[in-house]
């Protein structure tokens, strides 16, 4: 082999060991069980999880930027005393969360 064809091979050979960030159905659900973690079991339900873009960052992670709609399902008095009926929705848009690649797999930071 050339020295020109096994430097394009060896080229070849780290573009494919790269990652080009996380999977999205693998953020997707790793995105979803931190949300659902982050409210009261039965206060809210979240609906609608929808990956709209991920981003390299300078230092090797990478931006996730998902949308979701959380239904209260339980009436309650939210901020500034608004009364939240059971069945609102609240969007919320481009929520960004990071990935960091450890010992060869993505984990949400």
């Amino acid at each position: 082999m050339t020295g020109g064809r096994r430097a394009v091979l060896l080229l070849a050979l780290a573009a494919t060991r790269c990652s080009s960030g996380p999977d999205r159905a693998e953020a997707l659900a790793i995105i979803a069980q931190r949300i659902k973690t982050s409210f009261v079991p039965g206060e809210k339900a979240m609906s609608n999880l929808v990956y709209r873009k991920s981003e390299e960052l300078t230092d090797g992670s990478y931006a996730v930027f998902v949308d979701y709609e959380l239904v209260s399902t339980i009436p309650q008095i939210g901020m500034f005393n608004t009364a939240v009926k059971a069945g609102e929705r609240e969007a919320i848009l481009a929520e960004r969360y990071i990935f960091v690649r450890t010992a060869g797999d993505w984990v949400l930071q």
